[in-house]
Formats: structure tokens, C-alpha cells, sequence
């Protein structure tokens, strides 16, 4: 499964759409053909078969994608979603009132264990800053952003702060309507170097994780 990831080769699924079309695609039916005799066509069906995508919540709300526009994309170009990744982000919303209070709360996520991408839209597109100490040391003059931070799936809201929880609901959502894919992992791996007001014993939080996700399946 190839993951999308923010900041990396592949961000979004425009550019998942790109790279199956002009590199995995074109590269693969010229080998099946010239090394085992296959033609285009079922080498393509193939490749889709067996290289399918990692649809990481967390990811792809910092693209700022709803699942039921990434998931018909994928769908119209035949490509199959072989895990998806049920995990949340975190949701920073400023409104001039409280920031100062929101930037300080922000602050206890900067660790220096893990890369914290951070996204924004500004003029309709996405911009991606490569880690958190890149926003928290600018000017400050933001509406929202999302920071790549594996919050825990049960957090709506932690203090002024928010997760992209309604990513993982919509997508739950889709799957009632529409089950294109049986593999559902909860991916929480943050939890060493959550700020200390988050951290429970590991064993409560995770269970905590896997009730959350059976209410709401």
C-alpha cells in the first residue's frame, strides 16, 4: 500500500492519481510485456491489483480532502485503497480572540522525536510547512492549520485546540455505504510525547481507542 504522506513524494491524491498514470502504470506495462509477454491491459489490471493505496486519515485531512472526494477519485481510476489508517490530526483554529492562549497550548506538541508537518490553505492551495517549530517561530498570522501530530482518535477537543476527528467520521461513514476496504487499522503512536494533561496509562488509552471506534463503526 502506498501511503501519502504531508511533505512527502506524494502528498495528496492528485499526485497519487499522477504517479500511477505517468510512472507506476507506463513502467509497469513495459516490463510485463517485455519480460513475460503480457499484454497492456491485464498488466495494468495487475499492477492495480497489487499496488493499491494507504488511506491515512491524519494525512489526508492535512490536504484538506473530504474521503468521499479522495475515494471517488480513486474509484473513477480504478485504484483500490488496500488499508486505511483510522487516525486524527490536530486542528488549530485562531479567531483573534484567544490566540495567544491557542500558540501556547500549540507549543506543548513541539517534541523533537517525530517530524510534525504542518498545512494551511492560502489562495486555494495547500501549503506545508516541514515541522512544527517553523510555525511556532513565524509571524503568527494564520486562520488554520493542521498539524501532523497522531493525536488519540477519542480527542475532539483539547482545550483550544481541536483534532480532525470529523475526518474519521466521514470516512466511517462512506465505509457503511460503501466497504472498499476490510483492513482498518487505528494508528495512535504518539503517546510517549503526548503534553503531560493527555497522557494516561497506556493500556486505559488504548482501550479507550478501540471502544471509541466501535461505537461509532
Amino acid at each position: 500500500d502506498i501511503e501519502p504522506e504531508p511533505d512527502g513524494l506524494l502528498e495528496n491524491s492528485e499526485e497519487v492519481l499522477e504517479f500511477y498514470a505517468d510512472f507506476l502504470v507506463p513502467i509497469g506495462v513495459t516490463y510485463f510485456k517485455q519480460e513475460l509477454g503480457v499484454d497492456a491491459n491485464k498488466a495494468e489490471a495487475i499492477i492495480k491489483k497489487y499496488i493499491t493505496v494507504c488511506y491515512d486519515v491524519c494525512h489526508f485531512s492535512l490536504a484538506y480532502e473530504e474521503p468521499i472526494d479522495t475515494f471517488t477519485k480513486f474509484k473513477a481510476n480504478d485504484i483500490k485503497v488496500g488499508k486505511i489508517q483510522v487516525s486524527a490530526a490536530l486542528k488549530i483554529l485562531f479567531n483573534g480572540k484567544n490566540d495567544e492562549k491557542i500558540w501556547e497550548q500549540l507549543s506543548q506538541f513541539n517534541e523533537p522525536t517525530y517530524l510534525h508537518q504542518v498545512t494551511e490553505i492560502i489562495d486555494g492551495k495547500v501549503k506545508t510547512y516541514s515541522d512544527l517549530p517553523l510555525v511556532l517561530e513565524g509571524e503568527r498570522n494564520h486562520k488554520e492549520l493542521r498539524a501532523h501530530y497522531h493525536v488519540p482518535i477519542f480527542l475532539e477537543k483539547y482545550g483550544e485546540l481541536f483534532s480532525t476527528q470529523d475526518h474519521i467520521l466521514k470516512t466511517m461513514q462512506y465505509l457503511k455505504l460503501d466497504p472498499i476496504s476490510e483492513h482498518l487499522e487505528i494508528e495512535t503512536y504518539t503517546w510517549d510525547v503526548l503534553p503531560v494533561a493527555l497522557k494516561q496509562d497506556l493500556s486505559v488509552s488504548i482501550i479507550r481507542e478501540i471502544e471509541w471506534f466501535k461505537s461509532h463503526m
